[in-house]
């Protein structure tokens, strides 16, 4: 399915999105659409296809980087030896507010030579930042306690995939598209996701046990496009685009807050579902071993304190301001 602006333009822009057109996928390429239609005055206009329909989930980075589309959503665990450094988002911080997580991420994928060295190399420009929002877990049977996860077979993605091997689970790897069928079919009983995914990808019908974590989210995960189409632009669309990725930071964080409690709320309108708190041993037990992960990152330590810097900085302007549009 495909969301484009319905005027001429002198240049078309495809952009490949992996997920469905549900949850905020579809309302944000719409702002997107509408903001390169209207900052170009007509020169431009963004037509996006949902659902991995252009290019799959684990082939965007190349397809981008290929002229396959022109812009696209990344999730950077999926290769995972190309953003060794950008990874650092991913791991777990203590602060899963969306708006905190994304400001910290803007800045540092955008100020740290070695992040922008990564996408250059990749033959693409990082242009703004998603947030999976917070990390739950849906099961096919309560899951709350550290023994609950010796042996369970579940889906998860790194860096947090280390984290439950250490608890005892059986770790898969599986692009999110795929994962409804994997628990439907009872090959896998427990995937980690997130509030926005168990709504726009119905995880609550296959798994309705859903755990609360309140530890972690994924920040590897940005807008992309393609260097080669962007060099080619005129030098005020280039710098249009580059406003819009650090404006959509703040319109993504609000849609993240505002859908991440829609879709928390209609799970639990569902019959079958039943949302579950971790259990502070459990949760200890997470928090421990997440930061046990810093020191098994591959990459510069120093990079990772930066990025911790930032969440602090963010988190101490939210505490002191709240979210910038509510003030």
């Amino acid at each position: 399915m495909l969301c484009v602006s319905s005027v001429a333009a002198d240049q078309v822009l495809r952009y490949a999105e992996f997920g469905p057109n549900r949850g905020m996928r579809e309302p944000l390429q719409r702002w997107l659409a509408d903001e390169i239609h209207q900052r170009s005055q007509g020169q431009l206009v963004l037509r996006t296809s949902f659902g991995g329909s252009l290019i799959g989930a684990r082939n965007v980075l190349r397809g981008v980087s290929a002229g396959v589309a022109d812009l696209g959503t990344i999730v950077a665990a999926y290769t995972p030896a190309q953003f060794e450094r950008y990874r650092v988002t991913d791991l777990p911080v203590g602060d899963d507010d969306p708006w905190v997580g994304l400001r910290a991420a803007y800045d540092l994928a955008t100020g740290q030579a070695e992040i922008v060295e990564e996408f250059r190399r990749e033959g693409v420009l990082y242009l703004s930042n998603l947030s999976s929002t917070t990390l739950i877990l849906a099961c096919r049977f309560p899951v709350t306690e550290v023994e609950d996860f010796q042996g369970l077979r579940m889906r998860a993605v790194p860096p947090h995939d280390q984290v439950f091997r250490s608890l005892g689970a059986v770790v898969v790897g599986l692009p999110i598209p795929e994962v409804y069928q994997a628990l439907d079919r009872e090959l896998i009983d427990c995937t980690q996701t997130y509030w926005l995914s168990v709504l726009a990808y119905r995880h609550f019908e296959p798994a309705p046990e859903l755990t609360e974590l309140h530890w972690s989210q994924n920040l590897a995960y940005s807008m992309i496009m393609s260097r080669k189409t962007y060099e080619g632009l005129a030098a005020r669309h280039q710098a249009s685009i580059r406003r819009l990725g650090e404006e959509a930071i703040d319109y993504v964080a609000r849609l993240a807050i505002e859908e991440q409690h829609r879709a928390r709320t209609t799970a639990q309108q569902q019959p079958s579902v039943t949302v579950h708190q971790l259990s502070q041993p459990a949760r200890q037990r997470l928090r421990a071993d997440g930061e046990k992960l810093v020191d098994a990152y591959p990459g510069n330590r120093r990079l990772f304190e930066s990025f911790k810097a930032r969440v602090q900085a963010h988190r101490k302007v939210l505490d002191a301001r709240g979210y910038p549009w509510e003030e």
